[in-house]
């Protein structure tokens, strides 16, 4: 394979390319817990590291792969080349990586990108690159133009602005957002999972900045309130509605975006679903209650009459892209159900519901029909 980077690293650490000489870390695992797995990891292998030692705080996080469901409604073909931005512990890169040609991980956290690739290696899995690199904010990374098929994105673009004050977190973000335009080949999109600034749960709660009503404070009250509260650097984790996401991916180049939306989040999603009425219908009608208590599911039920559920949702699923082709082509999954039926054609639109397995569990459906007519299982780790 063609290398895609602009220059060699300043040095190799047990196959991590380090691009950056800043140490940094960020994770829900304190970095001496971390550190000593990878030492465990190193000595006695992953499987019985992971037998032999209990993260502090990690509940289960750091193994769940079900983060990276989305990845089956995504227009990706099977030679795909993907960089995960914020890679963080492999939980979108090595599923991705098993069903892709090539993954490319970034962090600029060393010890998360060593957890990762101690864990790719335990399954034989050998088309990663791992890659630390400076804070995003500096969109210093250090490949050609035009190299990806897809950029993810996932819970990483509200961090996007923290490391850097010297202009808003929306101009830092807007001039990120442009750098990758230009990494993406013309017919690659960018995948983002993120909050919505209009779920009134962000009021009792940020996720985070923590506090009350930041997400949907006007920001130089969000500013102000955060720095009365002891944050010195002010509020700056910036979250947007469905039309802030559109206007700002917009101004930095990718003029065509598609949304699905997660419930109860983008984080590890019960549900998937886009906005075709017939999986609206479908879910409106009665597998929210499973989800959610009488009262909220009543609700829910009274916003999309109206059609404003999709504005209040608690997160999103974005995919943008530069170009119409890169947008409409089919997603991933299409490949997979057209193996199984005959029936399955292009134009059909595809619900991920619940499953407890290793088995991502798929509903399709025909575009006028509200009830689905194929359903099927596809491996996550095949």
């Amino acid at each position: 394979m063609e290398s895609f980077f602009t220059h060699a690293p300043f040095a190799d650490k047990n196959g991590i390319k380090k691009y950056t000489k800043t140490d940094f870390y960020w994770g829900i695992t304190p970095r001496e817990e971390i550190e000593k797995f990878i030492a465990l990891g190193r000595e006695k292998g992953f499987e019985q590291a992971n037998k032999d030692f209990s993260f502090a705080g990690r509940f289960g996080y750091a193994e769940s792969f079900r983060r990276a469901d989305f990845h089956f409604l995504l227009p990706l073909k099977k030679d795909s080349v993907i960089l995960d931005l914020g890679s963080g512990f492999g939980n979108v890169t090595i599923p991705m990586a098993k069903h892709y040609g090539h993954v490319v991980a970034v962090d600029a956290s060393l010890p998360l990108l060593e957890y990762s690739s101690l864990r790719a290696k335990s399954e034989n899995i050998n088309n990663i690159d791992y890659v630390q690199v400076d804070p995003l904010e500096e969109c210093n990374l250090p490949f050609k133009p035009k190299s990806f098929d897809a950029i993810i994105l996932n819970g990483v673009l509200e961090w996007v602005g923290p490391a850097r004050t010297d202009a808003t977190p929306t101009a830092i973000q807007k001039q990120f957002l442009k750098h990758l335009s230009t990494l993406l080949k013309d017919d690659g999109f960018l995948y983002i999972g993120i909050e919505n600034r209009l779920f009134s749960g962000w009021l009792r709660r940020d996720p985070h900045s923590k506090l009350k009503y930041t997400s949907i404070l006007p920001r130089f009250l969000a500013d102000w309130y955060a720095k009365k509260k002891g944050h010195a650097g002010g509020y700056r984790t910036y979250i947007y509605s469905s039309f802030g996401y559109k206007n700002m991916l917009r101004q930095a180049g990718f003029n065509f975006t598609k949304f699905y939306y997660p419930y109860t989040t983008y984080r590890e999603p019960e549900y998937i679903y886009s906005n075709a009425p017939a999986v609206r219908r479908f879910l409106f009608a009665g597998y929210l209650k499973n989800i959610f208590t009488k009262k909220w599911t009543s609700f829910l039920k009274i916003l999309s009459f109206v059609n404003a559920d999709r504005i209040f949702v608690s997160s999103f699923m974005i995919i943008a892209s530069k170009t119409r082709e890169g947008i409409e082509r089919t997603p991933y999954i299409y490949d997979v159900t057209k193996t199984l039926s005959p029936d399955v054609v292009k134009e059909d639109v595809y619900m991920k519901v619940p499953s407890k397995n290793e088995k991502a569990r798929f509903m399709v459906f025909h575009q006028s029909d509200n009830k689905p007519y194929f359903e099927f299982e596809v491996d996550r780790m095949k």
